[in-house]
């Protein structure tokens, strides 16, 4: 059914309008993240291998696609790079977004995220929050401070 409705004109939402606030915002700033440099197809075929490697993983959790595992074989992706990919397939495209993203950036998302989307988000906030400490210039990490507070992502001071 779902195949044959643009047959009959019915089409399907846009992912804009099936997207939280939160998730938008995301795909919004992941998106500045990209390389703006053309890619050869080697490095095409390699992305959308990867890509295919995940979807098989999200699809058939515990299992290992025979795609990576000829991959490894042929030298096409290295064992971090499929390392990666399965982590990725675990996490929600929203996490996956806010991994990418500066920590002012991801401060932007949490602030529309809803409850569930905060839990879901909470621990990659808080590694970020450690990691941004130790290699954010003092100041800019201050200046983060009470928006980190407000959000509940850090006691208050």
């Amino acid at each position: 059914l779902a195949m044959a409705a643009p047959l009959i004109g019915i089409m399907p939402a846009t992912k804009k309008l099936n997207q939280t606030d939160a998730e938008a915002k995301a795909s919004e700033l992941a998106a500045g993240h990209f390389q703006q440099r053309s890619r050869t197809q080697e490095e095409a075929d390699k992305s959308q291998m990867k890509s295919q490697i995940g979807r098989s993983m999200r699809l058939h959790p515990g299992e290992i696609p025979p795609e990576a595992t000829q991959a490894m074989e042929d030298g096409t992706l290295t064992r971090r790079s499929l390392l990666s990919s399965f982590k990725q397939s675990r996490q929600t495209p929203i996490v996956n977004q806010v991994n990418q993203l500066t920590m002012p950036e991801a401060l932007q998302v949490w602030s529309k995220a809803d409850d569930d989307e905060k839990e879901k988000l909470r621990p990659v906030m808080q590694l970020k929050i450690r990691r941004s400490f130790g290699t954010m210039p003092r100041a800019d990490f201050e200046a983060l401070r009470p928006k980190l507070e407000e959000s509940g992502l850090i006691p208050r001071m």
